[in-house]
């Protein structure tokens, strides 16, 4: 059994990355007989976590039978059960925990970089992205085992990138960066250039801000230019509106929209009037009301073609029912009769997301199949999400 986790900058600069993490993903799987996924969330917030938990649910979705997602949480003041340590509990097939030891120093990113030095020793497989040019000082991974497999993202032609954006710095920033990319240390880098350890802390610290100003400049034009629109999501075979499967489905949303830009929404008719229909009305209202987001969902209702007449004031009518509170209907009019299936089997085909509930239907059991067989969708089952296995880890995973 492999034991896969990553590392990372938070920030991407990549605009490949998440085919190339899937790439990687998909052969780890294809490799071995099962394959665990550690997956947490990057302090504060990071890309690189949220392309690597989608690479997982993909390949859940089209190996059901080999892979397995944990969400790893840690004890302390700042790792409560909440925000998106909690969404990733509802996209997780367990939940563990780590003890890291409580300290007195009221910083927030201690636990993350905890954790970074608990992954490796609990690793077979470790997927990174450090760019060493990057001075990244929250970024350090602890002892790496001889056994740990490195899986690296980076690529040569970003490196150069780097250093031709370091050029940009003033001459003393420049002389503390490249003699640090020449492998010296922060006291030897002091010691040529004639400064203390702080004053190479403060010049390389505001140094890179150039630095990262310029590729994140390249990472949106290249992004801009492979852009094709928002990735969609199909909800279907929901079951009853009860708080726990709305609050599943609102968490599981709300990241779906924010951090994967899934806001081309298609809903099956028959979930117009539910609650689950009001948690999507929120989420629009609250994305229009973000200020520094341009970002709304368009929610489709999704209508089987054959039931209905061929004659028009039919489909006025359902038209006039649906919209609103959906904001257009489409017809799914397939060759195969697959009955009540057609529109499960439509989204399925052409969907980046599907979120359901497997226990609510009949169709559980021939979804799951349908989707891995497809391998275009990430199918969310939100009967398992929110209710994972738990565990605590006292000893390392691979003891």
């Amino acid at each position: 059994m492999a034991v896969c986790s990553f590392a990372g900058h938070k920030e991407v600069y990549d605009a490949d990355m998440a085919s190339k993490m899937q790439t990687e993903v998909d052969r780890l799987v294809k490799e071995n007989d099962a394959v665990e996924f550690l997956v947490y969330p990057v302090y504060p917030s990071g890309m690189l976590s949220y392309f690597f938990l989608l690479a997982a649910l993909k390949a859940r979705t089209h190996y059901p039978q080999k892979v397995t997602i944990t969400c790893v949480i840690y004890h302390g003041p700042e790792a409560e059960m909440s925000g998106e340590y909690l969404t990733y509990s509802y996209m997780s097939d367990k939940v563990i925990t780590i003890d890291l030891e409580n300290t007195k120093k009221r910083d927030p990113t201690i636990g993350y970089k905890r954790m970074l030095k608990w992954i490796p020793q609990n690793s077979t497989h470790l997927i990174t992205y450090f760019y060493d040019t990057i001075y990244d000082p929250g970024n350090h991974l602890g002892k790496i085992p001889e056994t740990l497999k490195i899986i690296s993202l980076t690529t040569h032609e970003t490196e150069a990138a780097i250093l031709e954006a370091a050029l940009r710095m003033t001459e003393k920033e420049q002389v503390a960066f490249f003699k640090l990319h020449e492998g010296r240390t922060m006291s030897a880098v002091g010691e040529a250039t004639g400064v203390g350890r702080e004053r190479v802390r403060q010049l390389l610290s505001h140094g890179s801000r150039a630095i990262h100003l310029e590729l994140t400049r390249r990472y949106n034009r290249a992004l801009a230019a492979k852009r094709t629109g928002p990735r969609t999501c199909g909800i279907f075979a929901l079951g009853e509106a009860t708080r726990k499967s709305l609050t599943r489905f609102k968490h599981i949303m709300e990241c779906l929209a924010s951090a994967y830009n899934a806001t081309d929404i298609f809903i099956e008719q028959s979930y117009v009037s539910s609650g689950f229909l009001f948690v999507l009305e929120n989420l629009h209202i609250s994305l229009m009301l973000r200020q520094w987001s341009n970002t709304a969902i368009h929610i489709t209702a999704l209508v089987e073609n054959d039931s209905l007449s061929g004659n028009y004031d039919d489909r006025a009518a359902v038209e006039a029912a649906l919209c609103p509170p959906c904001h257009t209907v489409g017809y799914v009019n397939r060759v195969d009769s697959g009955g009540d299936f057609n529109v499960i089997a439509d989204m399925i085909e052409r969907m980046d997301f599907c979120v359901c509930n497997l226990s609510a239907t009949p169709y559980g059991e021939r979804i799951k199949q349908y989707a891995a067989q497809t391998g275009r969708t990430a199918l969310l089952d939100i009967s398992t999400m929110g209710n994972p296995t738990a565990g605590k880890r006292e000893k390392p995973l691979l003891s």
